[in-house]
């Protein structure tokens, strides 16, 4: 408490608490704030610190706002050259301020759609929004060249959604195309209706295994529950040694030790079965519960039964 007066006021005070006391007036002429810091207010303290003096007791105002230079214009001016935010725009932009109001307020003359007969409002490379996408977003159901506008008129005739989607065994009620959301999306993504199996490489045993992409399986990274329960456990013990716990690819360790355990000095089967005594893994050569750290200097490749009769020696 007494520290902080001394940082504040310049003297620690008295021994009780200020709440008690009355407040005294900024030492500033014609100031009627309370003191704050240092016989200031807060206002003129501020200025003390930015300015080093604390100026007059009214607050100091810039004047009136400036307007912006366009004839006519009574927005206020933002930039350095005089403008508002509007006609600055417009001078990067266009080269021109332009006149003071705004642009929609006069009549201007819209590009129609290049397509013959179609009168709506131009919106990108020559085709109105419809024909736009039209060309530039085919898919399998609309059976259409890549890059075909079509006509003036629809594609297709709007028609009436079956009561459940086409994909077979599927009892869902069919909202886009026949299919219903859940395909749908599938083909948007994938291209088909049918389930995608995907390879991925088990980010604990190494082996490559195949899923299919569902929402559960969306960022799946082992092959089996036996290997994530393992990975948790190396996790679980990383973070109790209190070490850091970089991901280690154990199929990189052994092609930098040739191969070979670090303990018994036998070759390791690449091959062996998972879980296995004869199974690769990573050993620590010093251990966590030693005080290692969990590095690429300090692992080496080792026969799994070599490792787990290692314990932390």
């Amino acid at each position: 408490m007494h520290y902080q007066r001394i940082r504040i006021n310049g003297e620690p005070g008295p021994s009780g608490m200020l709440r008690e006391q009355p407040k005294l007036l900024c030492v500033v002429e014609g100031c009627e704030r309370l003191q704050q810091k240092r016989d200031w207010c807060d206002l003129h303290y501020r200025r003390v610190m930015r300015d080093g003096a604390p100026g007059p007791a009214a607050v100091i105002k810039g004047g009136p706002p400036k307007r912006c230079s366009v004839n006519g214009c009574e927005r206020r001016c933002v930039t350095r050259d005089g403008l508002c935010r509007m006609h600055d725009s417009r001078l990067r932009s266009a080269g021109d301020v332009g006149p003071a109001g705004l642009i929609s307020d006069e009549p201007r003359s819209t590009r129609p759609c290049d397509v013959e007969g179609c009168e709506q409002k131009h919106y990108g490379r020559g085709l109105c929004r419809m024909h736009y996408r039209r060309a530039w977003e085919p898919n399998a159901y609309r059976k259409k060249p890549f890059g075909d506008p079509g006509d003036a008129k629809q594609l297709r005739e709007p028609e009436p959604q079956p009561e459940h989607c086409e994909v077979d065994d599927c009892t869902n009620k069919a909202r886009t195309h026949r299919l219903c959301n859940k395909h749908w999306r599938r083909f948007a993504v994938y291209g088909t209706t049918e389930l995608v199996g995907i390879e991925e490489i088990c980010r604990y045993c190494g082996s490559v295994f195949t899923f299919e992409r569902k929402a559960a399986t969306s960022g799946l990274a082992y092959c089996s529950a036996e290997c994530g329960k393992f990975s948790n456990t190396q996790r679980a013990r990383l973070r109790q040694a209190k070490v850091a716990a970089p991901f280690i690819d154990w199929r990189q360790v052994a092609e930098r030790d040739g191969w070979t355990c670090g303990i018994c000095g036998e070759p390791v089967d690449p091959d062996a079965p998972t879980r296995t005594p004869q199974s690769p893994s990573v050993d620590h050569i010093i251990a966590l519960a030693n005080g290692g750290e969990h590095s690429w200097k300090n692992v080496q490749l080792a026969h799994l039964g070599c490792n787990a009769s290692k314990r932390d020696r």
